[in-house]
């Protein structure tokens, strides 16, 4: 188990740099736009575009590499005498522990970008531009806690239910993922504007009732489930499919 550890943390390694390179880009891209571009425009609120390109590259990186990872892994984590069940519980820490450093470290470069770097570069800015997302994520405590929660229930979901089905059935379910995403999108572009605010409504009347915590809860519901569903897969999975 110690080594399939040691092997596993790569990938957060990896994280953490893709973060730092996209951070530094953000900055970058940030100083070119707001003075090569907007150079005139004074009057302009700046937005802290690093912090939004390092929050979506490391979600999408984690999300992403999930599947892939436990389609790699697991054959290496039972040919070293690894059980299914400390597989699985290896992933659950790796999965929480990681989304819990993630978020701290994107809190800090957040902190930085528009406490530090954003009143220090444009200081002839008037102000930097309120996000509410931000404002939700990292305006508290129990906020962020309630957001690393879904975030680490929903990475897991993914990571053991589509690192299952790819062990068993190859690339293949990405092209049925696919066409379920664009059913879906086209179910929802096909509903009316009454419709889409009724559904609004209930979940901010859901949001309401649970203190504004109703979407992380529900990510959490839906990531324990395909969490759960994932589990039942990868304990039946026989080695000869991988």
């Amino acid at each position: 188990m110690r080594k399939f550890w040691n092997i596993t943390q790569k990938n957060f390694v990896s994280s953490l740099i893709i973060t730092g390179l996209v951070y530094l880009i953000g900055l970058i891209l940030n100083l070119i736009f707001v003075y090569g571009i907007l150079g005139g425009l004074h009057d302009i609120p700046v937005f802290p575009l690093a912090s939004t390109m390092s929050l979506i590259s490391v979600a999408m990186f984690w999300i992403i590499s999930g599947p892939f990872t436990v389609k790699k892994y697991f054959t290496l984590a039972i040919s070293m005498s690894t059980t299914r069940e400390n597989y699985i519980l290896t992933e659950l820490f790796q999965t929480v522990l990681g989304s819990l450093i993630l978020y701290i470290l994107c809190l800090l470069l957040f902190q930085l970008e528009n406490g530090i770097l954003i009143p220090l570069c444009y200081s002839d800015f008037p102000r930097t531009l309120e996000l509410p997302f931000f404002t939700t994520l990292f305006g508290s405590f129990s906020s962020g806690i309630f957001w690393v929660l879904a975030f680490a229930a929903i990475t897991l979901g993914i990571r053991l239910f589509l690192g299952s089905l790819l062990i068993r059935f190859g690339g293949i379910i990405y092209w049925v993922l696919w066409g379920i995403w664009m059913c879906a999108s086209i179910f929802l572009s096909s509903m009316d504007s009454e419709a889409l605010a009724s559904w609004e409504h209930n979940i901010d009347y859901a949001g309401s009732l649970l203190h504004g915590h109703f979407i992380p809860l529900l990510c959490c519901a839906a990531g324990m489930i395909i969490s759960c569903i994932g589990v039942c897969l990868l304990k039946k999975q026989d080695v000869r499919y991988i």
